[in-house]
């Protein structure tokens, strides 16, 4: 018996190999398009530039922890160590 190379199953598997890989490079494309017209057309709202930036808030967190605590009135003080 002999043995036949099936040239239709290789093509058709390439075909469909090729096809798919378009149709996921495709896809990808618009993603990507609607992403970047998104981030240009994009714009923060007015309400939110008021507040401090991330590395400003942790700034004003340390000048909070490393102020000098208040010293405690002599009659807290007296009531406390009883």
């Amino acid at each position: 018996m002999e043995r036949k190379t099936n040239y239709g199953k290789i093509l058709a598997i390439t075909l469909s190999v090729v096809t798919a890989s378009c149709a996921i490079a495709f896809v990808l494309y618009r993603l990507i398009r609607n992403l970047i017209s998104f981030c240009t057309v994009y714009e923060e709202p007015a309400e939110l530039e008021d507040y401090p930036e991330f590395d400003e808030a942790l700034e004003y967190e340390e000048e909070m922890s490393e102020a000098p605590d208040e010293e405690i009135p002599a009659e807290d003080a007296a009531t406390e160590q009883a």
